[in-house]
This record gives structure tokens, C-alpha cells and sequence, in this order.
């Protein structure tokens, strides 16, 4: 049972401190005006700030002139909801009211952080909506607000909303780097420095915010989101088993369930090769890992190619021991391209005579990413461009990039045009604003 004065106080807690600022703006932008009768729900990996994303919604409504007593937030971790349950959530806009009454009738913005930990939420959200006055925002850990468990318990009534870790410009300002169009030699060398730092240890906004503690930071969030969404939500008998998985996933360019579950074996693990692909789709679920297959205008075929891993950030790569540049650079390039394009847009592309990094598609190839720390090396340049050329008269794709460390150029390779780009100016390029469509 809700106490009505403890819930008093935290309404006239949240509306003292909901007039001061988030600190940093971040690129994803949630919704002011729903013009229909649906809940946002804020998705993504844990620790990428989707709490921090509802305190933007709340300064931006302010400064559109919504007074702060037509908004509360409520965190249902506080221990006051330890023993609540869905009849109990009531007491909310009830006693809400009772504090202010001249807001009856009202529209009145809802933030709902960590909803999941009440039993029957869902029943309450759909009642709130079909009240008419309420805009609804959710947001949630991973192990129990997943997209397509929310899609499902609200029954149509809610727009997803993914955010992810800090893009390399959010990242940028958080450490207080200055970066412009055009820059001065001190001013590229500090932003060529952070980029090194970014691509190796990653955006997660609490190891940006403290350099000093982010490899504690970085193996927290892993260790949580082990426990939290793949052992306790799915209850993993052997959870050294999805530790070797995650590790192996961390450092293999291509992953074969079969060999993997083989080795497992060899090791003494008794596990089967659908325990292994069950827990690769947890780690899917929980958006630790995102798994990209062989391009194809066959829907089976590339279902069928063997799947090459990425993790959400590179953070994630880093406490599990990857030190390899190329590894590195790659996965940076990926959740750039997942940031930019969405999920589903991005594969690789292999052939008898090319073997391409990345492919932005939709219905056909739109263009062709290599990723390569260096291309000094004459057997290399050739080998990439020749890489290039191929696929590009296979896959009929004349937008061709090869993203470096450093060189930055354009070459004409046998009738096609091949641009170089340093991987830090083209994490600055800003996303086209229809670029999911």
C-alpha cells in the first residue's frame, strides 16, 4: 500500500528540482507534441542515458512555457514501491491532484522511470492513456522493458524510441573539446587525441564524465548487464559459459555457433549448439551484441551467412580485453552506422572477389565501407581498393569509402572513384536527418 504522504513528498521533491538543467544535450531528440494516444518508450543499452533523455523532454517543455506542476517523474526503484503493486499506482495522480487541483482537465506529462518494476504496469500506462490528458514516457533497464515485450503489453499503444551511447560529437562535449569546421593546429590535434580515447575506451556518458574511474565504470555496466539481463532474466545455469561466450564473440570477426559450442566441449562445458544461439539472442535482446550478416537481396541467404558480431560499445570491448586498432575502428564505424541508418541497414558483403566491411542497404547496396587503420603500404591500398572495385561492379554501388586513421584523399581506380577519410572527421559528419527512413 502507497503511503499518500510519501508520495506527496516525492511530487513536491521532483517539482523543486525539476527547474534545474541537464548539464550536456544529447543528438536523439525525444517527442514534445504526441498527437496520438501513445506512450514513448526510451530503449537502448544500459547506462546510454535514457533517464537523462526524459530530463531534456522536461527542460524542453519548460522552456516551451509548460509549468513544472504539469510534469512529475517518478523513479519506481525508490523503496517506497518496493511492495506496490498495480492498484496501488493510483495513489499517484490521485494524490497529485490533491496537491494541485487547478490542474484538472489539464494535459500533464508523465515520466515513468523504471515502470517495470511494478507487476501489471502495463494495465495502469494503457488506463492513463485512455484518460486523454496524460502524455506518457517510459523508460528502463533492459532485462524487463525489452522493445518487443513492450510492443506487446501495451498492445500498440507505445512508440520506441532507441537511444545509444555518446556519438563521438556528444563525446566531444562532454569532455569539454572544442571542435569547429574549420580548426586550428592545437585544436585538431586535441580532437585527433580523443578520438584515439573514444575508439578505444568507448561513450558510455559516465566513463566520458570520469576518466579517471572508467575501466572500473566500463566493467560495472558489463557486470550488471551479465547478471541483471542474461543470468537472472533468462536463468543461465552456468554463467562462465556466457563470460567465454561474450569473450569469444569480443574478439572473433566471424562467429561460428558450431565451432564454438565444439570448443565448449573440448573444455568440458556440456551445452548444446541451440542453448549457444539462445544465449547470442539474449545478448541481442539486451543490446550488448549486434550480429551483422552477409549482404543479399535473398532475405534466407542472408539469414543463413555466418554472422559477424559488434558490441554497443567499444567500452564493452575493452574490459574483455580487445587491444587490436582494426577491432577497435571497426566497431566504432558500426554503432556510427547503427546510430545513423538504424538497425537492419547495415551488413557486410563477401565475395569470390571482395570482402567488404560494411554495406548500407536497403532493397540494394546505397554504399560500400571499408575499414583500414593505415593504407601506406602499397599491398594493403591495393588490396582494399581492389576490394572496392570488385564489389562495387557486383553490387552495382558507386558510393565507395575507405575510412582511415589519418589519410585523407580521393583516387579514380579503374573508372571508379574511391574516397579516403580519417575515421575521426568522419565520426563529426553530422547523420542526414532523413538517413533511417
Amino acid at each position: 500500500m502507497l503511503s499518500e504522504d510519501v508520495v506527496a513528498r516525492m511530487i513536491r521533491d521532483f517539482h523543486e528540482e525539476a527547474a534545474k538543467d541537464p548539464l550536456y544535450d544529447r543528438e536523439a531528440e525525444l517527442p514534445t507534441e504526441l498527437k496520438l494516444s501513445r506512450a514513448i518508450s526510451v530503449i537502448g543499452p544500459r547506462r546510454s542515458g535514457k533517464s537523462y533523455l526524459l530530463l531534456l523532454v522536461i527542460r524542453k517543455l519548460l522552456g516551451n512555457g509548460i509549468d513544472k506542476s504539469r510534469m512529475l517523474k517518478i523513479n519506481f526503484e525508490d523503496i517506497a514501491f518496493s511492495n506496490a503493486t498495480a492498484s496501488d499506482l493510483d495513489t499517484l495522480p490521485n494524490t497529485y491532484f490533491r496537491i494541485y487541483p487547478g490542474n484538472a482537465g489539464k494535459e500533464i506529462w508523465l515520466f515513468l522511470d523504471e515502470v517495470q518494476e511494478i507487476n501489471g504496469w502495463e494495465r495502469w500506462v494503457r488506463s492513463l492513456l485512455d484518460r486523454g490528458i496524460y502524455k506518457v514516457y517510459i523508460s528502463g533497464s533492459s532485462s524487463k522493458l525489452l522493445s518487443k515485450e513492450i510492443a506487446t503489453q501495451m498492445r500498440g499503444r507505445t512508440l520506441g524510441h532507441m537511444t545509444y551511447t555518446l556519438s563521438f560529437r556528444e563525446f566531444l562535449q562532454f569532455t569539454n573539446t572544442k571542435y569547429s569546421q574549420y580548426m586550428s593546429t592545437a585544436e585538431r590535434a586535441a580532437v585527433i587525441r580523443s578520438a584515439d580515447e573514444y575508439v578505444r575506451y568507448g561513450g558510455y556518458p559516465e566513463a566520458a564524465l570520469m576518466p579517471g574511474e572508467r575501466e572500473k565504470i566500463l566493467r560495472e555496466i558489463m557486470e550488471v548487464t551479465i547478471s541483471k539481463d542474461i543470468v537472472e532474466r533468462h536463468k543461465v545455469r552456468n554463467p562462465k559459459i556466457i563470460r567465454v561466450l561474450i569473450n569469444a564473440l569480443a574478439n572473433s570477426q566471424e562467429f561460428s555457433a558450431n565451432k564454438f559450442t565444439d570448443f565448449l566441449k573440448s573444455q568440458g562445458y556440456r551445452v548444446s549448439k541451440n542453448t549457444i544461439y539462445a544465449y547470442m539472442q539474449a545478448l541481442g535482446d539486451a543490446f550488448i551484441v549486434y550480429y551483422v550478416r552477409n549482404f543479399s537481396k535473398s532475405y534466407k541467404a542472408r539469414e543463413q551467412s555466418m554472422p559477424k558480431p559488434f558490441f554497443a560499445d567499444n567500452g564493452l570491448l575493452a574490459v574483455n580485453g580487445v587491444t587490436d586498432n582494426s577491432r577497435f575502428m571497426e566497431n566504432a564505424v558500426f554503432v556510427e552506422l547503427l546510430r545513423r541508418h538504424g538497425e537492419g541497414k547495415v551488413f557486410y558483403a563477401k565475395g569470390q572477389s571482395y570482402d567488404i566491411d560494411f554495406v548500407v542497404a536497403g532493397r540494394k547496396a546505397g554504399q560500400l565501407i571499408q575499414v583500414s587503420h593505415s593504407i601506406d603500404n602499397f599491398a594493403t591500398r591495393d588490396r582494399e581498393f581492389r576490394a572496392l572495385f570488385n564489389a562495387s561492379e557486383r553490387l552495382d554501388c558507386d558510393d565507395l569509402l575507405l575510412i582511415t586513421w589519418e589519410t585523407e584523399e580521393q583516387h579514380r581506380y579503374n573508372r571508379k572513384t574511391i574516397k579516403c577519410i580519417p575515421l575521426w572527421k568522419w565520426l563529426l559528419q553530422k547523420p542526414m536527418q532523413n538517413s533511417k527512413s
